[in-house]
């Protein structure tokens, strides 16, 4: 024990000195010094019986009290003795020693007490009672000194329930902390898991025991089954707000008093603010290396685990996989939305990894597995399990669909560097290999996207895609325009989204000026399609899909065969979806009546010959198909 722990003996208001086992002068406190009439420093160092010479019996071993106390262990209270300081007289005081034992050091505290002194009633705390304060200062002293030190909460509530233990003189203990409105065990010394999580423990009760101190004299019957017969639980306070609790037990019944609950509250409040700063620092340690929305790590913590797995012995793979779709959501559902989704992306990629992997976002919409230990083999099992992730959640009904394209590569035959170049290659090429899948994701999404924001239904949607599969194949388009104009038929109105509600709902005739608001529509749309990669192929159809055959249509104004093939049949088919559907406005056509408007606008409004095309051969086909 240092001197600086015995200094805390200069508060007391009776003459302390401490010894060591050989009989050394280790301190003497102030009180002490005042009535030796030195600083000290002179007896510091020295044997008792020749520095001090205080009682008539220092030089007989047999008579010596404090020889007595240091070898049977047993302390010595309030007995008279004769004692004098610096040489005069021999007076009666009362004489207290104390055996105490700290960090492995062994050493004894003599208290004695002028009878002459008219305070002396008040000042009659015996050695024992020194001791017990003394060990507790020390505690206190060195609890907080250690956990000042301590680098993460683990060890902040290892060391402090290790010392409190030790100092209350008991068997076993627990360190609660706050996770919301219950108290859940973070430390646990000695205790089983059922105690930790025992009922009397965890419930409503711990809660309430959260805001005051508890002395349980004599334990339950399953608790004296694990050795505890009593126990003390105080809670731990950071700036006047509960955030956990110490709970500290015995192997004897009311082995715990009250001036030991005074200290276990001393230590607490000092243990909350360290638990409270603790949890700070592993925030800020978190958000240092994780992704906060996500919660993976980041792309600093995966170049830093890249490096330290570099130069490894055992195989290590890399999955890169990207997220598809992720902009045009954001885009039109909003970020708030494209944020679910890329949670939900991470949660599947989570779910599939085993113990061991580390799981990364890289940014945007860019994540990465790494899988240390792991052949190429075994890998390809982990890129499967995501996959099946996705296409679970996707079943689930999911309004926004996922859809990842993943790469895979192994660091062995390269360097673990260049086995992720590698994976972020194949990655990409399988994004572009897929794309009928994405496509299907795609056209999911759009219809939740159009659906949620009210610019489509999803009738709508269907019954347009299936118009455009008969016109493509009617008029004979070659696949990529076939595709492209599935893909339209779905996605061209998807400007809307950036449309005022107020215009896009409005009941009746539109102003000139909100009109316009709505034909701006198309150029919405053009700039989400070049911005989404799904949608390039078709950018410029969406921005052209109200043209007109005779030039009065917009944005531009283009005539015949100017406007791309593709809208010219797009406009065929959403009209006569759009005459053959209910409206708020007015009820739907009869199927002859929009026939009818399509003959008339014939060469006005629409390419002539698609409009044969439709009449002649889409719609027979449909009309046998609805009658099958």
């Amino acid at each position: 024990m240092s001197v600086h722990d015995f200094r805390m003996l200069d508060h007391l208001p009776y003459a302390v000195y401490v010894l060591g086992a050989g009989h050394d002068v280790l301190y003497v406190n102030r009180t002490f010094c005042d009535a030796w009439g030195t600083d000290g420093r002179g007896l510091v160092g020295e044997k008792c019986y020749d520095a001090l010479d205080m009682f008539e019996w220092c030089h007989d071993p047999g008579r010596c009290l404090i020889q007595n106390a240091l070898s049977s262990r047993q302390p010595v209270r309030n007995i008279p003795v004769r004692a004098r300081f610096s040489g005069r007289g021999f007076r009666e005081h009362l004489l207290s020693v104390s055996r105490c034992e700290d960090a492995g050091e062994t050493f004894l505290l003599v208290c004695f007490v002028d009878p002459a002194d008219g305070a002396e009633q008040g000042k009659r705390d015996d050695a024992e009672e020194t001791a017990r304060r003394l060990r507790e200062l020390t505690a206190i002293n060195r609890i907080t000194s250690r956990i000042a030190r301590a680098q993460d909460l683990p060890e902040v509530l290892r060391l402090t329930l290790g010392e409190v233990i030790r100092v209350l003189g008991g068997n076993k203990g627990v360190i609660y902390l706050r996770e919301g409105d219950r108290f859940v065990a973070r430390e646990k010394q000695g205790v089983s898991d059922g105690f930790a999580a025992h009922p009397k423990i965890s419930s409503r009760d711990v809660r309430e025991w959260g805001a005051r101190p508890v002395i349980c004299d004599v334990a339950s019957a399953k608790s004296r089954a694990e050795g505890i017969y009593s126990w003390i639980s105080v809670p731990l306070v950071a700036s006047g707000r509960p955030t956990g609790l110490i709970i500290v037990t015995s192997g004897r019944e009311r082995h715990f008093s009250q001036a030991q609950i005074r200290f276990l509250e001393t230590i607490a409040n000092d243990v909350g603010m360290a638990v409270a700063n603790a949890e700070l620092l592993e925030k800020v340690r978190q958000l240092s290396v994780r992704d906060p929305l996500t919660g993976l790590f980041n792309r600093l913590r995966f170049e830093e685990k890249v490096k330290e797995l570099a130069d490894g012995d055992q195989p290590v793979s890399v999955l890169m996989i990207d997220l598809d779709g992720l902009k045009l959501v954001n885009d039109t559902l909003g970020h708030a939305r494209g944020d679910e989704m890329l949670k939900a992306a991470a949660g599947v990629i989570s779910r599939a990894c085993r113990e061991g992997d580390f799981a990364a976002r890289l940014g945007g919409d860019e994540f990465a597995v790494v899988l240390p230990g792991t052949d190429g083999q075994t890998a390809a099992r982990v890129s499967a399990a995501i996959l099946q992730g996705m296409e679970e959640f996707n079943r689930a009904g999911a309004d926004v669909q996922l859809s990842f394209s993943v790469g895979c590569a192994t660091a062995g035959p390269m360097p673990l560097e260049a086995a992720v170049r590698a994976a972020d290659a194949a990655m990409y090429r399988n994004k572009l290999g897929k794309t009928l899948q994405r496509r299907s994701s795609l056209l999911n999404t759009l219809n939740a996207v159009l659906a949620e924001k009210g610019r489509l239904s999803n009738a709508h949607g269907e019954r347009l895609s299936r118009l455009a599969r008969a016109f493509a194949a009617a008029a004979g388009l070659p696949p990529q325009d076939e595709r492209d104009l599935e893909l339209l038929a779905v996605a061209h109105d998807v400007g809307k989204v950036g449309v005022p509600d107020y215009v896009f709902l409005k009941p009746g005739p539109l102003t000139a000026e909100e009109r316009s608001l709505m034909e701006k529509h198309c150029e919405i749309g053009h700039r989400i399609a070049k911005g989404a990669a799904e949608l390039d192929s078709i950018a410029r159809f969406i921005l052209h899909h109200h043209e007109r055959w005779d030039g009065q249509g917009y944005p531009d104004g283009l005539t015949g065969e100017e406007i791309p093939r593709v809208c010219r049949l797009l406009a065929i088919i959403d009209a006569f979806e759009a005459m053959t559907s209910d409206r708020p406005y007015r009820r739907a056509m009869t199927q002859e009546e929009a026939l009818a408007e399509l003959r008339r606008c014939r060469g006005t409004q629409f390419d002539p010959v698609m409009v044969d095309v439709f009449l002649n051969e889409v719609i027979p086909v449909l009309d046998g198909r609805d009658r099958a």
